[in-house]
């Protein structure tokens, strides 16, 4: 049993519990009963056949009796069950056949892998409000699991979510591969992914080509739970790789100089140097003409999100005016809501717009 868990309150637990749950369906009802809350859950298993389990969040150490109560309702209504108990078992428990146990230490991971649960300034752990609230907006989402749009939330937060876990691969990857990937197929972009060849390498994750943008875009796809601050050794790394590219990787056309884009959960700007102004004039002493922007994974889910519920034509993604996006530099949600208030103009209805 963990410290931090011990720490918590029914309360605490119940809400933390139904949260790691909801990262993996949004199918699940809340039952207090006394002592413990039961959780009816619902997923997709093989063939689109539901899923049906019951997990029962004990606030105390579990014991033998416990578990055979839960095995025999669960059975009488045909679900499967779990026993949630983040304050472990009882001594010498005899865990029935077919009951699944979380305990402590199982907890302790899930709340560590997951993308909507923090640590407060005491280090317990709590919820992300503004993740859980990303979390419940998938309205109309209904192709973006395809392009692993909604997945950047979380990877951009270092987290792995649930549907990816299995690939056994660490965020900061994904992040990458899945960036590249909503660009290139949501947003008509055309590029290269480098990710999987830089390790070892001081070089950028890819580059990009977006429609109505002169010149490349170089990006660099920062996965951090807390946010990313722009170092200066990250700054000089940017500026070496623009100065020598490494052969076979890039060139760039004869006069255009590439911006760097930068994204992540949020990107912190310090005063003066470590400001976005700081390292944009930084960057463009060293190299003559680049440009920097920094952007927010959250906010470019909740464009694409936009962008799908209102099922905006091919042409007119093609027509989306990234320069503009770009050029505002520090990027966040208002610049987004300018373009949408542009496409909204050719007919397309956007409630985020406003």
């Amino acid at each position: 049993m963990t410290s931090r868990l011990a720490e918590l309150s029914m309360k605490d637990l119940r809400q933390i519990t139904h949260v790691l749950l909801l990262e993996w369906t949004s199918s699940v009802s809340v039952s207090p009963r006394g002592a413990f809350v039961d959780f009816g859950v619902t997923s997709l298993s093989a063939l689109g056949l539901h899923h049906k389990q019951r997990f029962r969040l004990f606030p105390h150490p579990v014991t033998t009796l416990e578990l055979g109560q839960l095995q025999k309702e669960a059975a009488v209504i045909g679900l499967d069950p779990i026993a949630v108990a983040p304050l472990g078992l009882e001594k010498a428990v005899v865990v029935p056949p077919g009951v699944t146990t979380i305990d402590a230490e199982t907890f302790d991971r899930l709340c560590q892998e997951s993308g909507v649960i923090i640590h407060d300034e005491q280090g317990r752990y709590c919820i992300d409000r503004a993740a859980l609230r990303e979390l419940k907006d998938q309205a109309d989402a209904r192709f973006s699991f395809v392009n692993g749009l909604l997945w950047l939330r979380p990877l951009s937060r270092n987290r792995v979510p649930p549907a990816l876990r299995w690939t056994g691969r660490p965020a900061h990857e994904l992040f990458e591969r899945y960036f590249f990937l909503t660009m290139t197929t949501m947003f008509r972009a055309s590029g290269s992914s480098w990710g999987s060849k830089k390790r070892g390498k001081a070089i950028p994750d890819g580059m990009l080509s977006l429609p109505k943008v002169g010149m490349p875009v170089l990006y660099d796809c920062k996965a951090a739970n807390n946010g990313y601050d722009m170092t200066y050794r990250d700054l000089t790394g940017f500026v070496d790789y623009l100065r020598h590219p490494t052969e076979g990787e890039w060139n760039a056309p004869t006069g255009d100089v590439p911006r760097f884009l930068i994204i992540s959960s949020e990107i912190h700007g310090g005063t003066r140097e470590a400001s976005f102004r700081g390292r944009h004039r930084a960057l463009e002493q060293k190299v003559p003409g680049a440009k920097l922007t920094w952007m927010r994974a959250p906010d470019l889910v909740r464009f694409g999100l936009a962008i799908e519920a209102a099922e905006v034509a091919p042409a007119h993604r093609e027509g989306i005016s990234w320069a503009s996006l770009l050029d505002a530099g520090d990027v966040h949600w208002d610049i987004f809501q300018v373009e949408l208030r542009r496409l909204a103009k050719l007919g397309y209805t956007f409630p985020e717009a406003s």
